[in-house]
């Protein structure tokens, strides 16, 4: 690893996002440091997070990321960095991050956990590659929700009857909605991958992150979303 990987782990559990990221560091560094590094005590490794006492994660510690990614590393020859819940960096904290990113040490790797993914920095998101790792199931918005299964169903028939559907959605709902219909377009490159599928799901991810600050009415979205989930 000549040149700096960044990925952002994101999904709707922290802790699943947080596990997954030490697995993936765990990867990197090798499997003799795992104690080391699930209890934070490996030389190649950080662990960057929002205390308890602090309101968000203050640019200091973003700006020691570099310092520490600068260190040649005389154990694994690499070195790692999580970010836990990246969406608690000041601007300033994201800034700092973003000119690490621009100008990457060797042989390191940041990674980012999140469960808002549209609340970091678009610029950083645009340097990380992402990556979702915990699919909504059931239980999770509860098995008898019944906008989920309303969401399911109507995206299973192929999207019809848009009209009478989107008059059950109101303004809250909206941002529910897109949650779901992204983790189904996900979920259906999984069971059938396919580069059609797979391009339809990142063009959903980009109309997401455009539709945030669009203001979009509740039909308008919902209309859009379904020309990337029905085709």
């Amino acid at each position: 690893m000549s040149q700096i990987e960044s990925v952002i782990l994101y999904g709707r559990n922290n802790s699943v996002n947080l596990g997954r990221a030490y697995d993936l560091a765990i990867q990197i560094i090798g499997r003799d440091g795992e104690r080391y590094i699930r209890n934070s005590y490996h030389p190649d490794f950080l662990l960057v997070r929002k205390e308890h006492d602090e309101n968000d994660i203050p640019i200091e510690k973003t700006r020691y990321i570099n310092e520490f990614l600068s260190i040649r590393s005389d154990v694994s020859g690499k070195r790692v960095v999580i970010i836990e819940n990246a969406e608690g960096m000041n601007k300033n904290a994201a800034n700092a991050l973003l000119k690490t990113l621009e100008a990457p040490p060797g042989g390191s790797a940041i990674i980012l956990t999140t469960n808002k993914l549209f609340s970091i920095l678009s610029t950083i998101r645009s340097r990380c590659q992402k990556i979702f790792i915990n699919a909504p199931k059931e239980k999770e918005y509860g098995s008898d929700d019944p906008f989920l299964q309303r969401c399911l169903d109507f995206f299973d028939k192929g999207c019809r009857n848009l009209p009478s559907f989107v008059k059950l959605v109101n303004k809250d709902e909206v941002s529910k909605f897109l949650d779901i219909a992204i983790t189904y377009s996900y979920c259906r490159c999984l069971r059938s991958p396919s580069v059609d599928d797979a391009q339809r799901h990142l063009d959903l991810l980009d109309f997401a992150e455009k539709s945030k600050n669009a203001h979009l009415d509740p039909y308008n979205l919902v209309a859009a979303c379904c020309c990337f989930i029905a085709q």
